[in-house]
């Protein structure tokens, strides 16, 4: 859905739905246990989220605190409350 969303957004939007879909897909690696690259796509996906600022700073905060020891079921948890509703 997001990485859809990066490919058509508008230029300064573009890095936006990148960095959320890199958080997305680091996720992914951390439910099949490839803790490694998620810990990798949290930080890039949480500095281009964090560099727009505003309620989509509480997000890449939230990404960049996960660890490659993360439970993926709260890891998930943790990212859905901090997206902006």
């Amino acid at each position: 859905m997001f990485e859809g969303r990066w490919k058509c957004a508008p230029d300064d939007e573009r890095e936006l739905w990148q960095g959320l879909a890199q958080i997305c897909v680091g996720l992914t690696h951390l439910q099949r246990g490839n803790g490694r690259g998620a810990v990798t796509l949290f930080s890039r996906g949480a500095a281009k989220a964090q560099s727009y600022g505003g309620a989509y700073d509480a997000v890449g905060k939230a990404a960049s605190g996960l660890t490659q020891d993360s439970d993926p079921a709260e890891a998930i948890a943790l990212i859905l409350a901090s997206l902006p509703r």
